[in-house]
Order: C-alpha cells, then structure tokens, then sequence
C-alpha cells in the first residue's frame, strides 16, 4: 500500500506545483494588464499631435511634375540630334559616293589619255611609213622617167638611122623593102611610147613631159610597146595603189584622231563641269555640316545645363525623400512605442524626474519633449518570484556646444530585476558636410566613455545621417560650398536576458 501511494503523493505534489505556477502565471498575466492599461492611459495623454505634411508633399509633387517635363524635353532633345545625325550621315554618305563617281570620271579620262597617246604613236608611225613611201614613189618615178628618156633617145636615134637608110633607098641606091619594113615595124612603137608615158607622168605630179615632134612617117596604127616598158608601167601602177591606200588609210587616222580630239575636249568639258557641280555642292554641304555642329554643340551645351539642372532637383527630391521617411520613421517609432499588439491605446502616468522641464525644451534643432520614456515602478507579491518590468531611467544631458556643432543626446537605460537590458542613446544637431565622420567619432567615444570594454562585446550600432537643406534654393548652391546637413544619431546595445530561479 505504501509503495502504491508514494507515486500518488508525488503526482499531488506535482499537482500542487503546477496550480501554484499557474496562479503566479495568471497573477503576473493581471498586472501585465494593470500595467499596459496604465502604458495606453499615459500614451494617451502624452501624444504629440500629428504634424501637417501637406505642403510638404505638395512640394514634392512640383518637383516630380517639373523632374517629368524636364526628362520629356531631354527625350525631345535627344530625338532631334538623332535626326541631325542621320542627317549628317546621310549627307556624308552622299559626299563618299560622289567622291568614287569622280575618281571613276577620272581614272576614265586617264584611260582615254593613255589610248590618245597610243593612237597619236601610232599617227607618227604610220606618217613616218608615208613620208617612206612617198620618198620611194618619187625614187620610182624619178627611175622610170630617166629610163624613159633614155629609151626615147635610142629610139630617136634608131628612127634617124631608118630615116637615113630610106632616105637613101628613094635615091635608089640599095632599097631593100622587105628589110626596110621590117625595120620600121621594130621602130614603130618607139614613136608611140612618149605619147602612152607622158599621162602616167603628168598624173604622177612630176612635171609636164618634154614635147615630141609629130611623125608623118607612121607606118602602122598599131603600137606595141617593149616589156621594159610594160613591166615599169605596172611597177606604177602597183605603187599608185600603194599611195591610194596610203592616204586612205592617213585619211581615215586623220578623222579618228580628230574624233579622239573632240571626245577628249567633251569629256575635258564635262570633267570641269562636274567638277564646278560638285565643288559648289561640297561648299553647301560644308556650309550646312558647320551650321549643324554648331547647332549640336549648342543643343549639347544645353543638355549639360539641364543636366546640371536636372541633377541638383534629382538631389534635393532623393533629399526631400530621405527627410520625409526620416519623419515618418520617428512618428511611426513614437507611435509604436505606446501601442500595443491588439492595437489598443492605453496610458501611462507621467514621469516626473529631476531635470527642469525648460532644459529639455531648450535643445537645439527643436527636439521633442515626449522623446524620453517615463520612470515608473510596479509593485510585486512577495510570496512568489515574478518576472518583473521595473522602472527605466533616463538620462538626459546638457547639449554639447563644439566647433564642430551643437548635438542633443538623449540616454535610456531600461532595467528588468535590477540588470540592464536595453541601452540607447540618440543625438540631433546640424553640422558641417566635411565635419560629419569627427563628429560621429566624438559621439560614439562619448558613449563608450562609462565602460570602454563595451567595444570588444556585441553591440548593436547604428548609425542614422538624415540630410536636409534648410533653404529649399539649395540648386543654386555650388558644389565647392557644401551646406551644413541635419544629423540624428542612434545607438542601441542589448544585453541578455538573465534566467530567474523557480
């Protein structure tokens, strides 16, 4: 019986236990709700109203209406240089081909220029061969006539022996007619040669003929020339031909040379006259490409103006920005820290502490009042451990007055069961753009300062730069004059949450 009771008292105490817990757990659920009730009744009191952001965000509307006009005047602007440049190319293009059409003009005309001087050799040769000719025609005729005379001579003398042999047959002294005939037969074509040479002769442009005297002794009508004389009549012949021809074809050189002339001199003309045409369109075509890069350099120009311009109210927009979400992020921090997961509101008694209310609103560059969190204290049963939400210090310390900017510093401490468990400190002030990483050196010392160890251990740091201008013409700032920018510094160090005994 004993041995079957024991698990049963142990199993009661483990019931006792567990009741015990979950009446301390209910007991702490109600003073949570005690607690947050008095959170939401001290939020309600102590809740900044909420700003007016609305000319703020009028102005922000401004800027992106002219920031959308000035980006569709840029499009507009890069659109027409495009045109000009297609225009330019366009032209350029049009320049390179009339430029190959002329070097082909030319490169023809040399082409010509090298036949002209091949046909004008060939003009000199085939001079040279009729000047040849002619030399030899002459030697020919010269030849020819000289026979001639010759053969006129014998047969003049031939003629006065016949003469002189009839003369003596009518004397009666031995007339032998057969004989006699018989020679004149033979010297018959001796009278009628002078009379078929002379026309060659004359035609041959050699002079006239020496005048023959007329033979009343003709024998017989019938003329038969010897075959010297046949044969030089035909080597005249032959070498008129020859000369006929000649000059045919000298003739026929001459036109085409003369036509070669005149091509050269058309084509001469028509080269000078393309080359005025295109020089006048080159000095209008250099003419609208200067007035283009000009106008480029001047649309140019004026893209880097808006640019500028463009780039100072990108500048001030991404800075206006940062300053409303720095805004929004404060009250949306300010708000969350008095409301509670269902979304309820609830309020806490205020803190009264120590330091006069006019030191805190004196702090520069307007810091809250309400930034602090209150100091309170909850009372705990004694008969059971609890986990307990004591009160939170806040330190607040006097503004630092530097050379490099006054800074306000707010410090919260929060403590769970006398152990800290959140730290924070969070700095407003303005200062210098170039001064900004000494002034954040000089604060984070300042934190550090009570317990340097801090450094080597996990700390949580952040660091928040918000920029704003206070002269909403910052545009017309210069680069060389940076303005003084609004800075808000935010340090955070979480330590662990110690185990608490049952």
């Amino acid at each position: 019986m004993e041995e079957s009771e024991e698990p049963k008292v142990a199993l009661r105490g483990l019931n006792e236990r567990l009741k015990g817990f979950l009446d301390h757990v209910n007991q702490l659920e109600k003073a949570n709700l005690e607690l947050e009730e008095l959170i939401g009744e001290w939020g309600i009191r102590n809740l900044a109203p909420p700003r007016d952001w609305s000319d703020k965000e009028a102005l922000a509307q401004e800027l992106r209406a002219q920031i959308r006009i000035i980006l569709m005047e840029n499009a507009e602007l890069l659109i027409q240089s495009d045109a000009v440049n297609l225009k330019a190319a366009h032209l350029k293009n049009r320049c390179e081909t009339e430029e190959n059409l002329r070097l082909l003009q030319e490169q023809d005309v040399l082409q010509l220029k090298t036949k002209k001087n091949e046909v004008e050799t060939t003009n000199r040769l085939l001079e040279k061969q009729i000047l040849e000719t002619e030399h030899e025609l002459q030697q020919t005729i010269e030849e020819h006539e000289r026979e001639l005379d010759q053969h006129q001579q014998r047969t003049a003398e031939e003629c006065d022996r016949v003469l002189a042999q009839v003369a003596a047959g009518e004397d009666g002294r031995g007339m032998d007619l057969s004989r006699t005939s018989t020679q004149c037969d033979h010297s018959s074509p001796a009278q009628s040669s002078p009379d078929s040479a002379t026309p060659p002769t004359q035609a041959s442009g050699s002079g006239p003929a020496p005048k023959r005297r007329p033979r009343k002794d003709a024998v017989s009508p019938t003329v038969v020339f010897p075959p010297q004389v046949k044969a030089s009549d035909g080597a005249l012949k032959e070498a008129r031909a020859e000369l006929a021809e000649a000059r045919k074809r000298w003739h026929r050189l001459q036109v085409e040379i003369e036509s070669l002339h005149a091509l050269e001199r058309s084509l001469q003309s028509s080269l000078r006259h393309t080359q005025l045409q295109y020089s006048v369109q080159l000095r209008d075509l250099s003419r609208s490409v200067k007035g283009l890069e000009s106008e480029l350099e001047t649309v140019r120009d004026g893209l880097e103006v808006q640019k500028e311009s463009h780039n100072q109210l990108l500048n001030t927009k991404m800075r206006l920005e940062k300053e409303i979400a720095t805004y929004r992020k404060l009250l949306e921090h300010e708000e969350g820290r008095f409301l509670n997961s269902d979304g309820r509101s609830v309020q806490l008694k205020p803190w009264k502490g120590s330091d006069p209310a006019p030191e805190q609103n004196g702090l520069p560059n307007g810091c809250d009042e309400g930034i602090a969190d209150p100091f309170f204290t909850e009372k705990t049963p004694k008969r059971s451990p609890s986990l307990q939400r004591q009160r939170s210090l806040v330190i607040l310390t006097e503004p630092v007055r530097n050379k490099d900017g006054d800074i306000c510093t707010v410090k919260t401490q929060e403590y769970l069961e006398g152990n800290v468990v959140r730290e924070s400190a969070e700095g407003h002030g303005n200062v210098e753009t170039e001064k900004i990483d000494k002034v954040i050196r000089q604060w984070e010392g300042s934190f550090f300062k009570g317990n340097p160890k801090l450094r080597k251990k996990s700390v949580s740091l952040r660091f928040d730069l918000h920029m704003a201008v206070a002269d909403e013409g910052c545009s017309q700032i210069k680069q060389d004059s940076l303005p003084n920018v609004e800075v808000r510094l935010v340090m955070r160090r979480s330590r662990s949450i110690p185990t608490f005994a049952q």
